[in-house]
């Protein structure tokens, strides 16, 4: 996590999640990292997805996103820093 500046002067904040697998995630997806074992660390050279690795990639970005944002309510429910 990161502070960043744009060109017109107002700052962000920049958040970098990596993604893994995790557990919680749906068969399908699952099941395409068995059948791809580079999954999720494919080469974005190709950038044309078909549904189902669409689907994978789609729903691991959600799940980690989503863990994120729990653990960081959490957080801020309880105080910790």
């Amino acid at each position: 996590m990161g502070e960043i500046t744009y060109s017109d002067e107002t700052k962000g904040i920049l958040i970098l999640l990596k993604t893994t697998m995790i557990k919680g995630l749906r068969l399908e997806t699952a099941g395409y990292q068995g059948a791809n074992p580079m999954f999720p660390d494919q080469s974005t050279g190709d950038q044309f997805f078909d549904e189902e690795q669409f689907e994978a990639y789609r729903e691991l970005g959600w799940r980690v996103a989503d863990q994120m944002l729990q653990k960081l309510t959490e957080k801020s429910a309880t105080g910790a820093a």
